[in-house]
C-alpha cells in the first residue's frame, strides 16, 4: 500500500478541500508556517513506510514515477531523482526558470550517478533519511536540498542515482 502525506505548511483550507475526495491522502498541518525542508521533515516524521518519496506542490508526477523510484532503490541506490520537465513550456519566464534550476536534470540525460538531486523529485529509504538527520535548517526558503544531497553524496558517493523514468513536470515561477 502507498501512503500519501500532504504537508500543509500554510494552513490553507484549499489543501483540505483538494485532499477531501481521496481518503488515502493524509493532510498534516503545521502550527506555524514552515520552510520547505522543515515541511519535508514533518511529513517524513509522520510517514509509516520504509521508503520516502518527495514531490513539491508545484510539480506533477508522470505515470510510472513511483515505480521507477522504487525499482532504482531496490537495485541498490541510496537516493534517486529524475528529470524535472517544464510544466508550462510555452511560457518564457517559466521555461527560463526551469532551465536555470534543472538544466542538469533534462529528460535526455542517461541513467547513472548524480551529485545533486532536487527535493521536488526525490526518493530514498526512511532509514537513510533519518541517518542524515533530515533536511538541515536554513534561514532562506531555498538551498536545503543542496545541503541535504551534499551530506548524502559525502556518505554514499556512488549511490545517488539519476533515474530517467522518474519524471515530474514542474510548474514554477511565471513572473520576475
Amino acid at each position: 500500500a502507498v501512503e500519501i502525506i500532504v504537508v500543509d505548511a500554510g494552513r490553507d483550507d484549499a489543501v483540505l478541500a483538494a485532499a477531501g475526495p481521496y481518503p488515502s491522502v493524509r493532510v498534516v498541518r503545521s502550527g506555524t508556517p514552515l520552510l520547505p525542508g522543515q515541511a519535508r521533515n514533518l511529513g517524513a516524521s509522520r510517514a509509516r513506510g520504509g521508503t520516502l518519496c518527495f514531490i513539491d506542490a508545484d510539480c506533477i508526477a508522470e505515470p510510472g514515477w513511483l515505480a521507477a523510484a522504487m525499482s532504482a532503490l531496490g537495485d541498490g541506490a541510496r537516493m534517486v531523482g529524475g528529470p524535472v520537465l517544464h510544466g508550462d513550456p510555452w511560457h518564457p519566464i517559466a521555461t527560463i526558470d526551469n532551465l536555470m534550476q534543472f538544466s542538469d536534470l533534462a529528460p535526455g540525460r542517461p541513467a547513472g550517478p548524480a551529485e545533486l538531486l532536487p527535493s521536488c523529485n526525490l526518493g530514498m529509504s526512511r532509514a537513510d533519511f533519518q541517518s542524515l538527520g533530515g533536511y538541515p535548517p536554513v534561514d532562506l526558503a531555498a538551498g536545503e536540498d543542496v545541503l541535504f544531497c551534499r551530506q548524502a553524496a559525502a556518505r554514499w558517493k556512488e549511490s545517488l542515482r539519476f533515474v530517467p523514468a522518474m519524471r515530474v513536470r514542474h510548474f514554477g515561477r511565471r513572473t520576475l
